[in-house]
Formats: structure tokens, C-alpha cells, sequence
């Protein structure tokens, strides 16, 4: 199975570590970036992996090279005039075969092996969610009574910094070759976003809702220690 891996990402919180790398090498210990991390925690079944760059990409393929461990690493580069979630991932098209069942991840969210392996036993085309507390600017999740995905729900708060509890997206996507036949989904800050375009597509292409314990982001420094604390 193959999973591409978005890495295109500055990590400007980061900064002044990310003047100089981009987020996905961030030194986790003497020993590990973080990229490395996400790829350690790839269940046996995924053997190929398309790691999609942008900012300074090319330290990436330096650092991964073309095979991790036992998985083959394949690079797809986002145009630099496109941001977002969306075109990593359609960059990396050209690696997905007709009907082909792939794994999405970002470079920053780390996951459960053992669930990883659960999902993808059978996989289903769908999206991650994890119950969890998160500012109020992203949307919480809302599905059928099947659970399905039905929509991204905007919280009312006025302070949308403000932290509350809810049900999120994680990152994590099941999809198939069908997706890059969709139009792009602009947000309003210009950027093209991967779960929108595929919601806009629900009627045709449902995305069921695998539900995930554990997800442990990286964007902060606060993130970055807790990930450090539990090597």
C-alpha cells in the first residue's frame, strides 16, 4: 500500500529552527527528525511512500534518500504558488495507479501504529478524527448516523483562540485514484483544502469516519516536548 505524506511546510512557529530547515526535519533527538517519526510509525503494509516537498524539499531527500528502512521513498515537489492541503496532494498523482487505494498523513501528526494497522487491514475510504481539545478556529466534525462525514461545522466563539472540546480532523485520509478528477476547494485565505474538496464530493464519494484515540500534533514547541518526552 502507498501513503504520501505532506511535507511542504515552512513550521514558521518554529522559527528561528526553521529558518534553515523545513518543519519536517526538526530534531527531535540526537538521533531523529520528525519526519523519521511519522515514517517509523507506518504500519509493514505501507511499503511505498510519496513524501510531497516544498520549502527547502531538497534537504529532505537528502536526509530520507530513496528507501527508509524497508519502505521505498518516492518525492513529488508542490508548486510554489500553491498552498494548502490540496495540491501535495495532487502532486503526487503521478505515483497513484488507476482505482489504487493510498494513505494521506501530514509530517507533523503522529499516530498509533497498532490503529494504523486496524484501518488499513480493510481499508475504507474515509477520513481521521480524534476527540480532543483544540482552538476554536477549527472546525469540529459532524456525521450521519452511519458515520459518515456530513460536514465541517464552524465554531460560533468570538474568541477563536479560545480552547474547547470537540471532534476533529487529524490529517489522516483512506482515498483512491478517483479524488484528482476533483475540483480544487478554495478557502478563503486563498489556500486549496483537502477535506473540502472531498466533502463537496460527498453525495458521490462518502468518506466514512474512522475514529482515532490517539493524535499527537506538532505545532508548537509545547507539541515538540511532549513528543520528545515520550522517546
Amino acid at each position: 500500500m502507498k501513503a504520501i505524506i505532506l511535507a511542504g511546510g515552512k513550521g514558521s512557529r518554529f522559527t528561528p529552527i526553521t529558518d534553515t530547515v523545513p518543519k519536517a526535519l526538526l530534531p527531535i533527538n540526537e538521533n531523529k527528525v520528525l519526519i523519521e517519526l511519522i515514517l517509523d510509525m507506518l504500519p509493514e503494509k505501507i511499503d511505498n511512500v510519496i513524501i510531497s516537498t516544498k520549502y527547502l524539499g531538497y534537504l529532505i531527500e537528502e536526509k530520507i534518500g530513496s528507501q527508509y528502512q524497508n519502505k521505498k521513498i518516492l518525492y513529488a515537489k508542490q508548486p510554489q504558488d500553491q498552498d494548502g492541503t490540496w495540491p501535495p496532494v495532487y502532486c503526487a498523482r503521478e505515483y497513484i495507479n488507476e482505482g489504487e487505494v493510498f494513505c494521506v498523513f501530514n509530517c507533523d501528526d503522529i499516530f498509533n501504529t497498532k490503529e494504523l494497522e486496524h484501518i488499513i487491514e480493510n481499508p475504507i475510504i474515509g477520513i481521521g478524527v480524534t476527540p480532543t481539545i483544540l482552538p476554536a478556529k477549527y472546525h469540529g466534525v459532524r456525521t450521519t448516523a452511519d458515520w459518515y462525514m456530513d460536514k465541517l461545522e464552524r465554531h460560533p466563539n468570538d474568541n477563536r483562540e479560545e480552547l474547547i472540546s470537540d471532534i476533529f480532523t487529524n490529517g489522516f485520509f483512506i482515498l483512491d485514484s478517483k479524488i484528482f478528477n476533483f475540483p480544487p476547494i478554495a478557502l478563503i485565505d486563498g489556500e486549496f483544502g483537502l477535506p473540502q474538496t472531498i466533502l463537496a464530493q460527498k453525495e458521490t464519494y462518502p468518506l466514512f469516519v474512522h475514529q482515532m484515540n490517539y493524535w499527537q500534533p506538532c505545532n508548537t514547541f509545547e507539541d515538540l516536548e511532549k513528543i520528545k518526552s515520550k522517546l
